[in-house]
């Protein structure tokens, strides 16, 4: 998703209008449509923030990463705001989910590693023992 929204630089110049995309996880923003293909002013990755609406101002939304960074955006109305949190929502909930998967493919080959090191060890620790497997062959 991409479009217009204004965006809180400091007290000084307050609300000002950016052109941003949303693209691969990762919101970015420009001064202008035109600009972007200058480069990004500046970005935050959508995966770690905390996205919040402003309670008492209906096109407010923020995006947090604690400490770290902040963008206070706004929306030209509530209806513009709710596309932007369903495509931010929707965004961080599938990067959220990849994760999930890789993490539960990375354990599964933690689990089938150590498995495969526990008898791997049984056999070794038989060795050590001075136990000796026969074989009967034809």
């Amino acid at each position: 998703m991409e479009g217009m929204l204004h965006k809180w630089t400091n007290y000084i110049s307050g609300w000002q209008p950016r052109w941003f995309v949303l693209d691969g996880g990762t919101l970015s923003y420009y001064d202008s449509q035109e600009d972007a293909l200058k480069g990004c002013k500046g970005s935050i990755k959508i995966s770690v923030c905390e996205i919040q609406v402003n309670p008492s101002d209906s096109t407010r939304v923020d995006l947090t990463i604690p400490g770290e960074q902040y963008f206070y955006l706004r929306a030209i109305n509530a209806a513009e705001r709710q596309k932007w949190l369903v495509a931010l929502g929707t965004a961080k909930a599938c990067l959220t989910d990849n994760r999930t998967k890789r993490e539960k493919e990375l354990q599964e080959n933690t689990d089938a590693l150590k498995t495969k090191m526990r008898h791997s060890g049984d056999r070794n620790r038989h060795w050590q023992h001075g136990e000796v497997y026969m074989h009967n062959f034809p």
